[in-house]
């Protein structure tokens, strides 16, 4: 019996139907102005790393957006209050509720944010906050707080970055409208500042 089927498998006696693949390459979570600053960070991923990710079409989002705010020169108690506290609408002001959130690094950084506000709530890491979405985040010392900091490149040392590029797209995608990327070490940020405006 078992010889009987391998040879029919063998000599192809079975119909199978090979299904279409498609990609589903439209995001509705995010707008597209979210989609702009993320689709670079994938860029990034399949030049250094193209290994470590399949091979993919941009996403793309089926409406507009604000575009994501970087905020500079600030420490992160002025940052918190004037942020999160002012009565004034403005792009930069998010008033918080259980559809904003802080996403951080680690335990750590969301303890010192805790410490910083604590009516800032919710504080959420990065692993956290994978498959969830709101509708404002701010993504709070990502680079500041990266072990990935050396300025000299190798590969192998470095494939570290790998990770962190992936976990700074799961971040950014978690956003529904509004995202704000404060880090208070500007020097850190700024390759990926300096990157992210090359590509808009």
């Amino acid at each position: 019996m078992y010889q009987r089927n391998l040879n029919r498998v063998q000599n192809n006696q079975y119909n199978f139907l090979k299904p279409k693949q498609f990609e589903l390459n439209i995001n509705y979570r995010s707008h597209n102005g979210i989609l702009r600053l993320a689709s670079p960070v994938i860029d990034l991923i399949q030049k250094f790393f193209p290994d470590s990710i399949d091979q993919l079409s941009p996403e793309f989002g089926e409406i507009d957006g604000p575009q994501p705010l970087i905020v500079e020169n600030c420490n992160a108690e002025t940052f918190f209050t004037t942020c999160i506290n002012d009565k004034e609408e403005d792009d930069t002001h998010i008033e918080f509720r259980a559809s904003q959130v802080v996403i951080v690094r680690d335990e750590k950084a969301k303890e010192r944010v805790n410490k910083i506000n604590k009516h800032i709530r919710p504080v959420f890491t990065v692993f956290d906050a994978k498959g969830l979405e709101f509708n404002d985040v701010i993504l709070y010392n990502f680079f500041t707080d990266s072990p990935a900091g050396s300025k000299t490149f190798s590969h192998e040392k470095h494939y570290i970055l790998s990770s962190e590029l992936k976990h700074l797209y799961v971040a950014i995608t978690r956003v529904r409208e509004r995202l704000l990327i404060f880090d208070e070490d500007a020097e850190l940020s700024e390759p990926i500042r300096t990157y992210w405006k090359d590509v808009f």
